[in-house]
């Protein structure tokens, strides 16, 4: 599946040196290494990925979400991933990030609810309602009986 962000994108946010501190658990001093990219920075955007979609599925589809790359989703899918990826481990994330994590669930929790749109995200036209697609009865006479 999809993911809103990139290993990539993390990166880029914590910094080469937030990264390092993220995922080098065997503290090479080499830098990340793919098997550590894979056990410690993409679990945490797979957890991010899964929390946005929880709390926007009920109002818009989540494949479409995922793959509109909306910078607004993918900014909180970002501040999620990296309040997770900084506690693997039994870490604690520092308080900035974890504020911007809580700000992050209650707008999630606000499109949820209904009380706030996507911001950015183009929704699809609605489709089907009550309309009666028989068309108006004046432009189908019915025809007398011979």
């Amino acid at each position: 599946m999809t993911e809103y962000i990139t290993t990539t994108q993390m990166q880029s946010r914590l910094t080469p040196h937030g990264i390092v501190w993220v995922a080098d658990h065997d503290a090479s001093g080499t830098g990340v290494t793919p098997d550590e990219e894979e056990a410690y920075v993409v679990p945490a955007i797979q957890f991010a990925g899964a929390i946005v979609d929880a709390h926007i599925q009920g109002r818009v589809n989540t494949i479409e979400a995922r793959a509109a790359q909306n910078q607004w989703l993918m900014d909180r899918c970002l501040d999620l991933a990296v309040c997770r990826a900084l506690e693997i481990g039994g870490r604690n994330a520092p308080e900035s990030i974890v504020r911007r994590e809580e700000q992050t669930l209650d707008w999630l929790k606000e499109v949820q609810n209904g009380s706030m749109t996507i911001p950015g995200y183009t929704y699809p036209a609605a489709v089907g309602g009550s309309r009666d697609m028989r068309g108006p009865q004046a432009f189908n006479p019915r025809r007398p009986d011979r």
